[in-house]
């Protein structure tokens, strides 16, 4: 039953983690090289 919650919280992380993406490629380009 745990598994089965796990499941969707793991889809919910993935598509926090692509939007944070974009956030932080422009961190990255805002950064000083």
């Amino acid at each position: 039953m745990e598994q089965q919650h796990h499941r969707p919280a793991t889809r919910i992380q993935i598509q926090i983690q692509i939007q944070i993406h974009p956030v932080a490629s422009r961190l990255s380009s805002s950064a000083p090289l």
